[in-house]
C-alpha cells in the first residue's frame, strides 16, 4: 500500500508543479499525462507477477508457444493468437504484460485527455479503482481498456469503427459483449421513462435468465463458468453508487445542461447499480459482478466532471477529500488481497 501511496502523492506533486508553469493549458495536459505515465508504466512492469493469481497460466500459455511454436485455442481467441504472436518476438512472458500496460495505459489517458475537467482526479481515480484488478484480471481489464477506444465514436454516432473495437474486445474477453448495448445507451433521452424502461429490463433479465444461462450460447462462449450462488456484494454497490452521489452534488440545479460524456457516463453508472442491485435477487450469475465493471468504467471520468461543475470552493474541497478517502480506502482492500512487492 506504501507503494501506492507514494505513487499517488508523487501524481499530486506532478500536477501541482505543471499547473504552475507558463505553457497553455493544452501543453499542460500532454506534459501531465506523458509524466504521470512513467510511474503507472513502472508499476505494471516491475511488479511480481507471482503474488497474483492467473498469472502463472498465462505465462506457462506463453512459454509453451514460444517453446514448440504449435497454436492452441484455450481462451477467447484475441488473447490466444495475440499471445502466440507475441511469443514468435520474445520468449520472455513479460512481453505480455508490456503490451497490455501500454494499451491501458494509452486508452485511460487519451480519454482523460479528452474528456476530464480535472486530470489528476482522474488519474488518482483510476490508479485507486482499476489498476490492481488489471494486474491479474489481464484478459476482462484489457478488454475494458479497449473498449475505451469507443467513445468518440458513441459521442459522434459512428457505428461501424465502435463495432469493429467492440468486436476486438470481445476477442480478448467474452464479458465485453455487454458493451454492444452501450452505443444505444446514448441514443435515448435520458428522463423517467429511460430509467424505467432500463427496470423493466432488468425485470425480464430477472424471469428469463435461465435461457441465456444454460444456453448453447452459455457454454460457446464459457459464460456458463459464472453460474453460481449469488450473494449481494454490498462492496460494489457503494462503489456503483459513489459517483451517482457526486453528479448529483455537482448537477443538482442545472442537470438539464448535462449533455455528452457527462450523460454518456451517468447513464453507464445508474445501469451499473441496477446490476449490483439484482445481485440481491440471489441470481445465479456472478457474471454481473464482471458486467457491471463495464458500466462504472467512467466514473474516472464523471466524478472529476462533476465536481468541477460545483460553483462552492468549500464544496468543492469536501467533495475532493471525500473522494480521495473514499478510494484510498477502496484501494487498501484491493491490496490486501495479494499484497505489492516490485520484483527487485
Amino acid at each position: 500500500m506504501l507503494i501506492f501511496l507514494c505513487n499517488i502523492v508523487l501524481l499530486m506533486l506532478m500536477a501541482l508543479f505543471i499547473s504552475q508553469t507558463q505553457y497553455s493549458i493544452k501543453k499542460k495536459k500532454i506534459i501531465y499525462l506523458v509524466i504521470a505515465s512513467i510511474p503507472i508504466f513502472i508499476l505494471y512492469n516491475f511488479k511480481n507477477n507471482f503474488l497474483f493469481p492467473d498469472i502463472n497460466e498465462y505465462f506457462s500459455d506463453f512459454v509453451y508457444y514460444a517453446k514448440t511454436n504449435n497454436y492452441f485455442t484455450k481462451h477467447e481467441i484475441g488473447w490466444d493468437k495475440m499471445s502466440f504472436f507475441l511469443s514468435r518476438i520474445s520468449s520472455n512472458p513479460l512481453i505480455l504484460v508490456v503490451l497490455i500496460s501500454i494499451v491501458v495505459i494509452v486508452a485511460f489517458f487519451s480519454t482523460v485527455y479528452r474528456y476530464s475537467n480535472i486530470l489528476w482526479l482522474s488519474i488518482f481515480i483510476f490508479l485507486c479503482s482499476y489498476v490492481y484488478f488489471s494486474f491479474f484480471i489481464l484478459r476482462q481489464y484489457l478488454a475494458m481498456a479497449i473498449c475505451l477506444f469507443t467513445i468518440p465514436y458513441i459521442l459522434k454516432r459512428r457505428f461501424i469503427p465502435y463495432l469493429i473495437i467492440t468486436l476486438i474486445a470481445i476477442s480478448f474477453h467474452y464479458s465485453a459483449i455487454i458493451w454492444l448495448v452501450v452505443y444505444f445507451i446514448f441514443y435515448f433521452k435520458f428522463n423517467w421513462k429511460y430509467i424505467l424502461g432500463v427496470i423493466f429490463i432488468a425485470i425480464l433479465f430477472i424471469k428469463y435468465q435461465s435461457l441465456l444461462l444454460y444456453s448453447d450460447f452459455s457454454y460457446g462462449t464459457n459464460l456458463h463458468i459464472y453460474v453460481e450462488s449469488g450473494f449481494f456484494n454490498l462492496n460494489s454497490f457503494i462503489v456503483s453508487l459513489f459517483p451517482i452521489a457526486v453528479f448529483v452534488s455537482g448537477n443538482m440545479r442545472n442537470f438539464k445542461d448535462v449533455n455528452g460524456i457527462d450523460i454518456l457516463a451517468l447513464e453507464m453508472s445508474l445501469i451499473s447499480v441496477i446490476l449490483n442491485i439484482l445481485v440481491f435477487f440471489n441470481l445465479e450469475f456472478n457474471l454481473l459482478f464482471r458486467v457491471s465493471n463495464y458500466f462504472s468504467l467512467l466514473s474516472f471520468l464523471l466524478i472529476p466532471n462533476s465536481i468541477y461543475k460545483i460553483k462552492n470552493s468549500l464544496l468543492i474541497f469536501i467533495m475532493i477529500s471525500i473522494t480521495i478517502i473514499f478510494y484510498l480506502l477502496l484501494l487498501s482492500r484491493e491490496v490486501s488481497l495479494y499484497g505489492f512487492k516490485y520484483n527487485f
